[in-house]
């Protein structure tokens, strides 16, 4: 399940996601699982507050950026593995998004329109590129 424009911020919530955007383009990064291409995460080892703080730093080069809560995915498994990282039955994925100008240095590639969709419209998160305000 997939909530857009939230003002706060669910728990438990283990992973923070960034969704940067310069224009229409999307900022993507080699997921450390190695499936593929998703926006920059980061499991909240501490607290969510210095986890973004972290995460944005690793992506942005200038390690700041105005975040905007843009939603969460619901995540609920009722009976999962052992090895499963993630609280059960219900997690919370944050989503937040940020606007970086022209010349800002990111860790990562542009994705623009079609080519996103491509690489990312399977991720659970991708409902929520469709809030981003213009």
């Amino acid at each position: 399940m997939v909530w857009a424009n939230g003002s706060a911020v669910p728990h438990p919530t283990p992973v923070a996601r960034i969704l940067v955007t310069e224009g229409d383009a999307i900022l993507a990064v080699e997921r450390d699982d190695g499936r593929g291409l998703d926006i920059p995460t980061a499991a909240v080892t501490s607290d969510l507050r210095s986890t973004l703080e972290e995460l944005v730093s690793s992506v942005l080069s200038d390690g700041e950026a105005a975040l905007r809560l843009l939603g969460f995915v619901r995540n609920t498994v009722p009976a999962a593995p052992g090895s499963y990282p993630w609280p059960r039955p219900i997690a919370h994925f944050a989503v937040w998004h940020c606007r970086v100008g022209d010349g800002a240095r990111h860790c990562g590639r542009w994705l623009d329109g079609d080519e996103a969709q491509a690489h990312l419209g399977e991720r659970h998160w991708w409902p929520l590129v469709g809030y981003v305000e213009a």
